[in-house]
């Protein structure tokens, strides 16, 4: 099923064409490539979370403009698009590009992710690649942002701490980053 270009606003339609992601060299300033304000957020976040876009045809260039999106709002440092982001999380194991891109985006959006993130990463009831998603991106803010580094270090220290209750996968990925 595909989503109709006549479903988003310019300029955000221009996204289900832009391009795929494996050849665009150099991550774009989609801000200014493609004139995008905080006017645009929110329908920037309907089409990140649209699942006709992630369910489009896999030959379309459709079926990355929610990467594309995703990528814009964190550019646009889009507070509004922490939950909305997050709620894909769940998806983690079965989309590469969703644990690749989310720590740049949640780097890009900023500090006020942490508390969001947090919560996430320390429901141990989420999966293990949706919670290695969360802690990636927290290790990704601390890494940008020197005021919440010690945080971000802290509430991933806790999840060592707690090695035990973990799932045997995480502990593993805690002890590289």
């Amino acid at each position: 099923m595909a989503t109709k270009t006549s479903n988003y606003s310019p300029p955000v339609d221009q996204l289900l064409s832009y391009g795929d992601c494996r050849e665009i060299k150099e991550m774009p300033d989609y801000p200014a490539k493609f004139g995008f304000s905080e006017e645009h957020i929110p329908d920037l976040i309907r089409m990140a979370t649209d699942p006709e876009i992630v369910w489009a045809d896999s030959e379309s260039l459709e079926v990355w403009a929610n990467i594309h999106a995703w990528r814009a709002l964190g550019q646009l440092h889009a507070e509004a698009a922490i939950e909305p982001l997050i709620s894909l999380f769940w998806n983690a194991e079965d989309d590469d590009w969703l644990i690749e891109e989310m720590p740049t985006v949640f780097g890009n959006i900023g500090t006020a992710a942490t508390p969001a993130l947090t919560a996430y990463f320390q429901k141990k009831s989420n999966h293990f690649y949706p919670r290695v998603t969360a802690a990636a991106c927290l290790t990704k803010i601390a890494q940008k942002f020197s005021e919440v580094r010690l945080e971000c270090i802290t509430i991933l220290a806790e999840q060592l701490d707690a090695s035990a209750g973990n799932h045997p996968g995480i502990n593993g990925f805690w002890s590289t980053i």
